[in-house]
């Protein structure tokens, strides 16, 4: 249903998003934003739109304490704020006692990170990122447009329109995002 994808660079974070929704059997272009800023995070969503809704309007995330690493506001602040949102709306699983949200790239303060379903928070050191169906065709299509010396934002365009190319539930229009390092750091 989704391919989202992220590079980060020195400068900050791109981030892209398609716009195609699947039930299993058909696919539409969905108005709802797969990407989207929250306060200080730029997040790029899959799984569900009601996960994504409910992270983009009722997702609140305390501030970064002054001596807290960015990681563990990750791993501690920022996912238990996230599992408690999901929580509140009714939206988590626990099945066999393991809790489940859903997957979903987030940039802060010029760091680019994977959030898996079980809340696992993840960075790459290739400054590279995606979840979605179609993840692996962007992953290797935006590495592929950055050995090539493309902008970031046609690494994005390129890794989206790859995805849209071979699995036919990725659907244009595209929305790329950039967080500036000195905007958000």
């Amino acid at each position: 249903m989704t391919c989202i994808v992220g590079i980060r660079t020195a400068g900050g974070v791109w981030m892209g998003a398609d716009s195609g929704a699947s039930n299993g059997g058909d696919t539409r272009v969905s108005l709802v934003p797969k990407l989207f800023w929250r306060g200080p995070f730029l997040i790029g969503y899959t799984t569900s739109f009601r996960m994504g809704q409910v992270l983009q309007y009722q997702l609140v995330v305390p501030g970064q304490a002054d001596a807290q690493a960015i990681e563990e506001f990750m791993v501690v602040t920022f996912v238990e704020a996230v599992r408690a949102c999901l929580k509140a709306a009714g939206f988590a699983r626990i099945d066999d006692n393991v809790e489940e949200g859903g997957t979903f790239l987030v940039g802060y303060r010029g760091r680019l990170f994977y959030v898996g379903d079980n809340f696992q928070v993840n960075e790459w050191t290739d400054g590279l990122a995606a979840c979605g169906c179609a993840e692996h065709f962007a992953l290797a299509a935006a590495h592929v447009a950055r050995q090539l010396g493309q902008t970031e934002d046609v690494c994005i365009r390129i890794a989206l329109q790859t995805a849209a190319e071979f699995d036919p539930r990725i659907r244009e229009p595209f929305r790329i995002e950039r967080m500036r390092m000195t905007e958000e750091s």
